[in-house]
């Protein structure tokens, strides 16, 4: 009746709240604004109970621990998960471990997360014996090395670059809004071998490799200069406000997919959508 309503006519009583001047598009102004509230905008106090129902809701019977809140807002639930999904510096399987690929719901997190909020190029360590190791098997990579994580506006990311999507388990060419995890890998030299040894061991394990049309091969990243040299700052990383800001951008992400959501059921746009789990409610007449 408030922000979507009245029922007798939706959407229209934001239209004389939203539509002052200089804010045309009131539609755009009360989807913000929502985000806005659910993120602090308001100094209403939630009962803990009620974020705890928000941040333990189960997804097809499926009771996920999403992380602890660390405030009163209903988007903060959203704004943990996103900082969790987004590719981590040392091991990415930290986010596969806390939300399940079986059922969707990392899958449906890292989609709502990355919309127009790119995640940054990850860079991964390789030891030539890894790659070695990987061309004698003909196994599926499986690098266990260090992984960096590294920004999308590097000018050594040209647009014809190869990465390869961990999303869809594709190659792709630039980091453009398709590619949402790409991935490449680069040597790490060894003990005891001089760069260039290292080098040539990594470079003919790594056409081995292509001989052999590995699947999963990751491309080799681009340019040298990329990887942090000992002593050096490394300031291509992503910083710790980066990283909030990601995942702040999406957590605004969830509240405005819900905000369409619920404004298009308003308007008979579209119809509820049923649990899982209430098939019954279903009107099957005539239907198969």
């Amino acid at each position: 009746d408030g922000l979507f309503g009245p029922r007798s006519s939706p959407a229209s009583a934001r239209q004389s709240v939203f539509s002052l001047p200089g804010m045309d598009k009131p539609d755009q102004w009360a989807a913000r604004y929502m985000a806005w509230m659910a993120l602090g905008g308001t100094e209403k106090p939630i009962p803990p109970p009620v974020l705890q129902v928000v941040g333990d809701t189960p997804v097809l019977g499926t009771v996920i621990s999403r992380g602890a809140a660390a405030s009163a807002n209903m988007l903060e639930v959203a704004k943990v998960v996103c900082g969790a999904v987004l590719p981590n510096a040392q091991d990415r399987a930290y986010a596969r471990t806390r939300y399940s690929m079986e059922i969707g719901d990392y899958d449906l997190w890292r989609r709502v997360c990355a919309f127009r909020n790119q995640a940054p190029v990850r860079e991964i360590e390789v030891l030539p014996s890894e790659i070695i190791s990987v061309a004698k098997t003909n196994d599926r990579p499986k690098f266990q090395s260090a992984v960096l994580v590294y920004r999308r506006d590097s000018p050594a990311y040209l647009p014809n670059t190869q990465f390869w999507d961990l999303y869809d388990g594709q190659m792709k060419s630039g980091v453009g809004a398709n590619v949402i995890e790409p991935e490449c890998i680069y040597p790490k030299l060894t003990g005891g071998k001089t760069a260039e040894e290292s080098q040539r061991l990594f470079d003919d394990a790594y056409q081995a490799l292509r001989n052999t049309n590995t699947p999963g091969l990751r491309p080799v990243c681009p340019g040298s200069s990329l990887v942090p040299q000992p002593g050096t700052p490394e300031k291509t990383l992503l910083t710790a406000e980066e990283q909030q800001t990601w995942a702040l951008q999406g957590a605004i992400n969830a509240g405005l997919s819900v905000f369409s959501y619920v404004d298009a059921v308003t308007r008979g746009e579209v119809g509820v959508q049923l649990a899982y789990d209430q098939c019954e409610q279903r009107n099957l007449a005539g239907n198969p």
